[in-house]
């Protein structure tokens, strides 16, 4: 604490002088000079410190800071070193060692003039607190975390709260393993600008609160989907405010049992499930049906408040149940000619032509689903036109990385054809693509498209028509950049590696059924003969034709009929089938096992059709 609260000092000389070699603890060292705008720190010793916490907090005048050739491989704590420092604009951790650190919270909170951070190669596998890690930063765009491995970590509390201007948070945090995280509390409240995010893969079975955890996201300018459903819930006590005043447009939150959801909370405050929904106001559809809650315990109090939903889909497992004296609060409905004010259901009807054998208000609503029991079925406003046009993007998956396809439309269920785009130098495998429109508007295909580098033959042809000749192909090699996973076959044996030059590797290879990424596909054409590789490591390829592209999945499939089964090559088994309305747990699926077919893996080598089975 040498400088610490010398709020009129503006310039610190020859502070590389300091001799830190010994420190273990230089916490608030510098902390609350709230004048300083110089000092240079690019020669600090810190290869013995292990507590930096609160070092700079507070120094809001300071703009720049060379941190960069810090050793920081044995420090532990850096809670809040760099907080509040507003007027930081050039901050330079990309080279840290970090593989010693426990504690990251509000490392970078309140960095309101900071655009960019490289944070891509920390290293996070003993960090245990990330609790407002990167809160208040308004003026941050985007941040890599795809390599992090947060699997010790039980805090993610408001880690990017009010983050407005945060619209890319790289490729991969679907894929984080959250299995010691206990709060998610405010994980990412007031991101006007948060991208759309699938995070079914997080295991979230020790959190026990998520309150107001996408609060205030998003913008009305903009599509939010969100994908949450099959989150293990069994431990969460609260849910409340989780998506309050949220422009979310599209939410996923199938299978989630709140049976655990109880009337307690911080300071003895009922939480619950209230104000979860409330002022809710882009989004359309809401399904619930799949939900599991308790018949006497789940409190709900203005659950609804001030939301516009079109859509409710309840099931026999929901209970909505408010205080004494309070309102689950589902808004009356609009009386103006057509509209009636009263909720009808579909039935067996459509939504545009419901069944309306039944016909309630909002507040009979609710009290219909007050108790366990309710009709599994879906409501819609009596009178209303619903517009279930949809216009979006697709996402093709290709051996060159996803393809987005924007401006494709068509209607809520409706099968559309999306056309593959063009890639210079390839050909596609095939014209177009079949996608679906769920109900939620969001537009998928399960197709997988090939492309294939075309020759130099053709190439030529093309360029210079039937008057020239072609005496043959020119050697060539061409790299594009892709992210994708790849597995070895179960039973082929080892698989060989390759150098950048396509030379044998000799004292490496990769296991049969082993996992990679890669994120480069080379085409090679020698002699007219066209070979392609994937890398999987920094200078070691794989032949493509020696490994299938796949996804990650984590579903249970229930088969609809005795289901024939294939291994990873796409060969028929013939001595083994999946009996009928048998279920199996899934956890990979490819359109590459038979070309453009998606399929499920059920077991070591084998595959099974997801036309023929229903995923839960």
């Amino acid at each position: 604490m040498l400088f610490y609260g010398l709020s009129n000092v503006t310039s610190i000389e020859n502070a590389g002088n300091l001799n830190l070699s010994g420190a273990k603890d230089i916490s608030y060292m510098f902390s609350g000079m709230t004048s300083l705008k110089t000092i240079d720190t690019s020669g600090f010793d810190l290869s013995n410190v292990t507590d930096v916490n609160h070092l700079f907090d507070g120094d809001s005048a300071l703009n720049g800071i060379d941190v960069s050739k810090w050793q920081t491989g044995s420090i532990k704590n850096f809670s809040n070193i760099f907080s509040n420092m507003s007027s930081l604009t050039d901050l330079d951790v990309s080279k840290w060692d970090t593989k010693s650190a426990t504690n990251m919270s509000n490392m970078f909170d309140e960095l309101k003039a900071l655009t960019s951070l490289d944070v891509s190669n920390f290293d996070t596998s003993n960090v245990t607190n990330m609790q407002g890690m990167f809160s208040y930063d308004s003026n941050l765009s985007s941040l890599n975390m795809d390599k992090w491995d947060v699997s010790k970590v039980t805090s993610f509390t408001k880690m990017f709260f009010n983050d407005s201007s945060l619209s890319d948070l790289g490729s991969d945090i679907g894929s984080w393993n959250i299995e010691s995280a206990t709060s998610l509390d405010s994980m990412f409240e007031g991101d006007a600008n948060l991208p759309s995010l699938d995070l079914t893969g997080w295991n979230t079975g020790s959190v026990t609160t998520m309150s107001a955890m996408f609060r205030n996201t998003g913008n009305k300018n903009a599509k939010l989907n969100l994908n949450l459903s099959g989150w293990d819930l069994s431990k969460v006590i609260s849910l409340d405010s989780m998506f309050q005043n949220s422009n979310v447009t599209d939410l996923k939150i199938d299978n989630w049992d709140v049976r655990n959801v109880i009337k307690n909370g911080y300071f003895g405050m009922v939480t619950g499930l209230t104000h979860m929904f409330d002022s809710v106001t882009n989004l359309n559809t809401l399904d619930l049906s799949t939900w599991k809650m308790s018949g006497d315990n789940t409190v709900a109090n203005y659950m609804f408040s001030n939301s516009d939903i079109q859509r409710l889909k309840l099931g026999s497992n929901d209970s909505f149940i408010p205080q004494t004296g309070k309102s689950v609060d589902l808004p009356s409905l609009d009386t103006t000619a057509p509209l009636t004010g009263m909720w009808v259901n579909v039935g067996t009807g459509t939504v545009d032509k419901p069944e309306a054998s039944m016909k309630l208000s909002s507040a009979d609503l609710m009290t219909k689903y007050s108790t366990l029991g309710g009709p599994d079925d879906e409501w819609v406003r009596e009178g209303s036109v619903v517009d279930t046009s949809v216009t979006g993007s697709v996402t093709i998956k290709t051996n060159l990385g996803d393809k987005v396809v924007d401006n494709i439309s068509g209607k809520i269920g409706d099968d559309v054809d999306v056309t593959v785009p063009d890639v210079a130098g390839y050909t596609p495998d095939k014209k177009t693509v079949s996608a679906h429109i769920d109900d939620g508007g969001t537009i998928k295909t399960d197709d997988f498209v090939t492309y294939t580098k075309k020759s130099s033959s053709s190439n030529n042809d093309s360029n210079h028509g039937s008057g020239g000749s072609n005496s043959g192909q020119s050697d060539s090699s061409h790299v594009e950049d892709i992210k994708l996973t790849v597995a070895t076959y179960p039973k082929d044996g080892i698989v060989r590696l390759y150098n950048d030059d396509d030379k044998l590797v000799s004292n490496r290879a990769l296991r049969q059924d082993s996992d990679w990424f890669t994120d480069k596909i080379k085409t090679e054409i020698v002699s007219g003969k066209q070979t392609q590789y994937y890398r999987v490591a920094t200078h070691e390829w794989v032949k493509t034709s020696q490994v299938y592209v796949y996804d990650a999945d984590s579903v249970i499939v229930t088969t609809n009929k005795a289901a024939r089964l294939y291994d990873a090559h796409g060969k028929l088994v013939t001595n083994r089938e999946l009996a009928t309305n048998s279920s199996w747990k899934v956890d990979k699926k490819s359109s590459a096992i038979i070309d453009g077919v998606l399929m499920y893996r059920v077991a070591t080598d084998e595959w099974v059709k997801a036309s023929d089975v229903r995923a839960k």
